[in-house]
């Protein structure tokens, strides 16, 4: 089960790569409830 979040991490860290976010606030936002951090809740 931890194995699962640990990939789901590393497959998040290469969306945010792939998309060339930075961390900011502003580029990790994109109202796509699918790349937003699973942590965030939705608005």
């Amino acid at each position: 089960m931890l194995t699962g979040i640990i990939n789901e991490d590393r497959h998040h860290l290469s969306l945010v790569q792939r998309h060339g976010w930075q961390g900011t606030e502003e580029g990790r936002h994109t109202g796509d409830i699918a790349d937003e951090p699973e942590n965030k809740p939705s608005a």
